[in-house]
């Protein structure tokens, strides 16, 4: 049987669905065009996404790419599994405000990006259990103090930091490289 598109099983490979003015991801939710992913990069960076509701289901992918979108609301995170394999998730240039508590509790990349968006609600960073590398460039504020719950991130950088609060005490986490 001829078949118009068939998923790779060995090699890995880039998806780049970047610079299109995708604004939803809801047709993909759970699509077998998702769970047969066994790629590199899923890049959909530079489009007009707002939310991550239609991501569930995804399956083996290196970097998640959704750099340079219109993201607010990150709470579908929540849906991800443990099944859903994201090694880098990459979530710079959007304008995510909140990372809602418990929204990495299933879901949990070894790095997360999350440079120039306008985040005042750190709390729920501290579910991703899995978290090697953290990057941010907003002012964390007194959320600081959150910093050694982090005690599997081994890489800190956090540039942009204009608050005189003092950096937590980080005894007992596994930090190899701090950047402030």
């Amino acid at each position: 049987a001829n078949s118009m598109y068939r998923t790779p099983t060995s090699a890995s490979h880039n998806i780049e669905l970047n610079d299109n003015r995708i604004v939803s991801l809801e047709p993909l939710k759970n699509s077998q065009f998702l769970q047969n992913l066994n790629h590199q990069t899923f890049n959909l960076q530079n489009n007009n996404i707002k939310n991550l509701n239609g991501l569930q289901g995804l399956n083996k992918v290196n970097t998640l790419n959704l750099n340079q979108n219109q993201i607010n609301d990150i709470s579908h995170i929540a849906e991800f599994t443990s099944g859903e394999q994201v090694n880098i998730l990459d979530l710079r240039n959007n304008q995510i405000e909140t990372i809602p508590a418990g929204v990495f509790d299933s879901f949990q990349p070894a790095y997360v990006k999350l440079q120039d968006n306008p985040i005042t609600d750190w709390t729920g960073i501290t579910s991703n259990t899995s978290m090697t590398h953290f990057y941010c460039s907003t002012d964390m504020g007194s959320q600081l103090s959150l910093l050694p719950q982090m005690t599997n991130t081994a890489v800190f950088e956090m540039s942009q930091q204009h608050t005189n609060t003092q950096l937590p005490d980080m005894t007992g986490s596994h930090v190899a490289h701090f950047t402030y």
